[in-house]
């Protein structure tokens, strides 16, 4: 665990101070300018991605609740973190239950085609949301 833990907190904060995050925030925020999605909703999406569902969720209640984000953002965001962030945990929990059951070629081909069902079942989901939220810009 040492290992791994310290060499990888040294290199965030290495990344930190060198302003990395810094300029990858501010890359999204001009890519996103196209969009009209606001900047605030790429909270949702990153804690969806480095962390569960739940804290994309944690994070949208509190815009909700403050007004920042109206209710359709919201939810095409957490649409949005979900379809990006079912793969890395699909990795992460799907592919060790895969592997340990069928064969490796096997297992990654299951685990591959059903996080595109999942993704392919959602996109109608995140149409209709941002068709909502065209009215409301």
């Amino acid at each position: 665990m040492l290992v791994v833990t310290i060499p990888v907190f040294l290199l965030i904060f290495v990344a930190q101070e060198a302003g990395l995050f810094d300029g990858l925030r501010t890359l999204l925020a001009q890519s996103l300018l196209p969009t009209s999605i606001p900047v605030e909703s790429l909270s949702i999406i990153a804690l969806s991605l480095a962390a569960e569902t739940t804290a994309g969720f944690g994070a949208a209640a509190a815009f909700w609740e403050t007004g920042a984000l109206s209710p359709p953002v919201i939810l095409l965001t957490l649409l949005i973190g979900t379809i990006l962030s079912s793969p890395v945990r699909a990795v992460r929990h799907q592919l060790p239950y895969y592997l340990g059951i069928f064969t490796p070629a096997l297992g990654f081909k299951i685990m591959v085609l059903s996080q595109l069902c999942r993704a392919l079942s959602l996109l109608p989901f995140l149409v209709l949301c941002y068709l909502w939220y065209l009215p409301t810009k």
